[in-house]
């Protein structure tokens, strides 16, 4: 097959998953302290610009960025326990480093200054201009920019609230404990970090932005839904009689317990889906998908032979444009139950972006449907086939998304209330 890329591709094929417990771990220190010591040089910058103190991060995040994510990614597939215990340890010194630079009042200032830059800030592209306010709000959100006094009293309510949410979920596991804490508590945080509530503290990094919004849209979905809502819960409560008369008990009531059992109940009587599994074997599943996603994205998908994989049900594509001349990135496919695997789910393994050269996007589909027997596929529920084509929707969306930064890829550059969206347009589609 012709192609200028064949050097993209061949880096991609070279991803290494054969990796040791005791070398993911190292790898991360290293990579830890390499980022410590780039953030204490970008502290001391007496005059910073989006050259000399932001560049320096987006170009050690773009490097660091796809050995993080085969480290976080090996701890769902791996077959040793020692390399998913590894990997979730990998994960767990990763996240803190984050929660530690966030606090980093001198970097904050050092950001703080190319965010205020009039002149600065005009000069940048679009998505260049996105980052530092992203990085900039991120740092204050934390309370990088509070006083060393207000920092402290913060520094203390995070404690407070880390110990409430440690109680409350082992008060869930065990059933017969209460924690109690007052909205207060809460709204004391957010009116420390400049906030007038702490919904308007929780809401600014989403779509809603604002408390009013998100009244707004509730008021409108009530407005248009109580109608049908109401005819929903009456038949949903004719159900929950029917069954009280059968077993000669009294109904007292429809509680909000009782929805999930009887709107599935509803679904599966109006809506039977259990004898279609026969025309949803898996293999043709995935073919028709393949071919629809295909033809929606003008891409061509070219399964590969002896790929470098970290297990032998492992599956891998190259995606090129329709006219088989661009490559676009590679996927894996791992759909098969073994221990230790974990669920249905989409990894970015490594971000696509345009450096001084095209970086290749690489990503997994990862489930744990039964691995079927000889001569007999395996059949999928219709609730699994809407998973699976919702699923590969991600899949394609962080192959085909186009960005300058690493940060910005695939669902990493939506906002978190929207970035189910285009999974469920792909899904209902």
């Amino acid at each position: 097959m012709p192609s200028t890329d064949s050097q993209a591709r061949s880096s991609s094929k070279a991803l290494c998953f054969d990796v040791s417990a005791d070398d993911i771990l190292a790898n991360t220190m290293t990579m830890i302290s390499k980022e410590r010591l780039l953030l204490d040089e970008i502290a001391t910058i007496e005059t910073p610009t989006f050259k000399t103190a932001i560049a320096p991060i987006v170009d050690i995040y773009n490097s660091h960025e796809p050995e993080y994510s085969i480290n976080r990614f090996l701890q769902h597939v791996s077959t040793e326990k020692e390399v998913r215990d590894a990997s979730t340890e990998s994960e767990t010194l990763e996240e803190s480093f984050k929660a530690e630079t966030l606090l980093r009042r001198d970097v904050y200032k050092t950001i703080r200054a190319v965010y205020d830059n009039e002149e600065e800030m005009d000069g940048l592209s679009d998505e260049n201009k996105r980052l530092v306010q992203q990085m900039e709000l991120e740092y204050r959100r934390k309370g990088a920019a509070l006083s060393e006094d207000e920092f402290n009293e913060l520094t203390k309510l995070n404690l407070k609230l880390e110990e409430l949410e440690v109680s409350f979920q082992r008060n869930i596991d065990s059933r017969d404990e209460k924690t109690m804490f007052t909205r207060g508590e809460l709204e004391e945080k957010a009116k420390l970090l400049g906030y007038e509530t702490h919904a308007e503290y929780a809401l600014e990094p989403h779509m809603a932005k604002t408390p009013q919004a998100a009244y707004d849209m509730l008021a409108e979905l009530r407005k248009n839904l109580t109608e049908l809502g109401s005819k929903e819960l009456e038949q949903l409560e004719q159900l929950k009689r029917s069954d009280m008369h059968a077993v000669g008990k009294i109904y007292e009531g429809f509680f909000e317990w009782d929805r999930s059992f009887y709107a599935n109940k509803l679904s599966n009587q109006n809506f039977s889906t259990s004898n279609l599994r026969c025309y949803f074997s898996l293999p043709q599943v995935i073919r028709n998908m393949f071919e629809l996603y295909q033809t929606l994205f003008g891409v061509t998908i070219v399964e590969m032979e002896n790929p470098r994989v970290w297990h032998e049900d492992v599956e891998m594509y190259e995606l090129w444009e329709a006219d088989k001349e661009t490559f676009v990135g590679h996927f894996y496919t791992d759909f098969f139950h073994r221990p230790g695997k974990s669920r249905i789910s989409v990894h970015n393994i490594r971000s696509g972006y345009n450096d001084e050269t095209r970086q290749y996007p690489v990503c997994a589909i990862v489930a744990c449907f039964a691995k079927p027997e000889p001569n007999t596929p395996v059949l999928l529920h219709h609730t699994e086939v809407e998973m699976l084509m919702g699923e590969l929707g991600r899949v394609f969306q962080n192959m085909l998304c186009k960005t300058k930064l690493a940060k910005f890829h695939g669902c990493k550059a939506l906002e978190q209330d929207f970035v189910e969206t285009p999974i469920q347009i792909l899904k209902d589609f």
